[in-house]
């Protein structure tokens, strides 16, 4: 395991350096497979990669400790709540944060096709007045925390029924980038949930899980064969947004505002 894990950094900017040395210490990695990696094959020039062995199907890629995901139970200011407690986070938190890259930049607006641009335009400033009420919300964020913000809105995602749904930043899964629904590979999954459907599809993967974990334990669980040196990708965008039809121009400034792309 510890070789995969040398020939990744080997590759990696010092950024990703760090972040795999924390994963190492906060014992993240359950298979020797997979790798944070700086390369050219990636879509962002970094990202997660099965190593010199593929992974199989339903196989359990990373277990995630419940104790570092930053959550939020505020409903209505997630992003500021969870920007509050990365900015206060002491330890192996603060030390997970201090790796976080990324978020929307105002010079991405340059990079909007024209069509787009007034979306984009609506959506930053909406932004703004979200991220007012938030510094009123949680007094502890000032001025200089909004690229701080920004990094929470664009690694945020749902936790599921055995978190009550709240939503949180998982580490290992916040580095996976965007392929589509057709390059889409692994998933996330509390333990809880897996326990929850032994009987169906999810059986192979609830035998895999040490009786140990708790139920909010999160898992990073492969959804197809994976070859060697494959790019992990997860997809952004949940089947409830497809469903509402969002206009394509207004989709690709949300796109752009929220992960860049």
């Amino acid at each position: 395991m510890l070789l995969c894990l040398v020939a990744a950094l080997l590759t990696a900017l010092p950024a990703d350096v760090r972040f795999s040395e924390w994963c190492l210490r906060n014992k993240i990695f359950s298979s020797p497979h997979v790798g944070a990696i700086t390369t050219t094959k990636s879509v962002a020039c970094r990202g997660l990669f099965t190593l010199s062995e593929g992974v199989k199907r339903n196989d359990v890629l990373a277990v995630i400790p419940r104790g570092l995901v930053l959550t939020s139970a505020d409903g209505k200011d997630w992003a500021g709540d969870i920007a509050s407690k990365a900015k206060e986070a002491e330890g192996k938190i603060a030390e997970w944060v201090e790796t976080w890259e990324g978020g929307y930049k105002e010079e991405m607006a340059a990079r909007a096709p024209e069509n787009v641009r007034e979306h984009l335009k609506r959506k930053v400033e909406r932004r703004h007045v979200r991220w007012i009420e938030s510094r009123k919300k949680y007094p502890g964020l000032d001025e200089a925390d909004f690229g701080l913000y920004n990094v929470v809105w664009s690694r945020a995602c749902y936790l599921g029924e055995v978190w009550n749904n709240e939503i949180g930043v998982v580490p290992f899964f916040d580095m996976l980038n965007h392929g589509g629904r057709e390059d889409e590979n692994v998933r996330l999954c509390p333990v809880g949930e897996a326990r929850a459907k032994m009987g169906n599809d999810m059986g192979e993967v609830s035998n895999k899980v040490p009786p140990e974990l708790d139920d909010r334990d999160m898992l990073l669980i492969a959804t197809k064969d994976i070859p060697p040196e494959s790019e992990l990708f997860t997809c952004y965008i949940n089947e409830n947004e497809r469903a509402q039809g969002i206009e394509r121009d207004e989709e690709l400034a949300r796109r752009l505002m929220t992960w860049g792309f």
